[in-house]
């Protein structure tokens, strides 16, 4: 049976030695859709990293496995103003292509699920989580006179998620991708305890899927 979302952790290997730092989701078999803030700055070769671990998303997942099928990735486009990436990657998994939309036709109060790795920067925490939001609002912003559409999402983004599809529970298309919490400008520089002011916000943002068709 098909698959219908593909998701992988994406991250580098440098001397032997993995490091995860988001979430991706495929779009074809050889596309992945990622975050671009958190490929910034990496050093080592760029994988994706499939969950193939368990058969059953209700399986129990092992926080100590230390062993990863990792796929060599590479960036193929990259839009840093809409924070989305599409890597190329020969993933050998069938599957039907999921449905991508945007964020036109959701309404506020609407609830989406997201599928994501949270923490998996962590130790390599590669634990597939399942988590479901009430979109709060859809607003513009701005990135270097660019407007993108976003949605605030009411729940708290952890590392690792950036990257994440988020999925309409009305009809199970990808609306959006999640790219985390809002900072505002300069406060990404302040930190308490090793955590920076984003990390305590109690919304996150994603931003259209609509923008993925436009990389394709």
């Amino acid at each position: 049976m098909k698959n219908s979302l593909v998701l992988v952790t994406v991250g580098v290997v440098n001397n032997g030695v993995v490091h995860f730092v988001g979430t991706g989701f495929c779009v074809s078999k050889n596309k992945v859709v990622t975050a671009s803030h958190v490929l910034r700055g990496l050093i080592g070769d760029l994988i994706v990293s499939p969950k193939v671990e368990i058969k059953d998303f209700s399986d129990y997942q092992d926080e100590t496995q230390d062993e990863f099928l990792c796929i060599p990735a590479k960036i193929i486009e990259d839009d840093p103003f809409k924070d989305l990436s599409i890597l190329e990657a020969e993933i050998q998994i069938d599957f039907n292509k999921p449905l991508v939309t945007g964020l036109d036709g959701m309404k506020i109060t609407e609830t989406v699920a997201i599928y994501g790795f949270p923490h998996c920067s962590n130790s390599c925490r590669k634990i597939l989580t399942y988590q479901t939001a009430i979109v709060g609002a859809k607003t513009l912003l701005l990135s270097d006179g660019i407007k993108s559409k976003h949605a605030v999402l009411n729940m708290q983004a952890r590392p690792g998620q950036s990257g994440s599809p988020v999925i309409s529970t009305t009809d199970g298309s990808i609306v959006g991708v999640l790219v985390g919490a809002y900072i505002r400008k300069g406060a990404e520089l302040i930190t308490i305890a090793d955590m920076t002011p984003g990390d305590f916000n109690q919304t996150t943002y994603c931003v259209s899927s609509e923008y993925i068709k436009d990389m394709l």
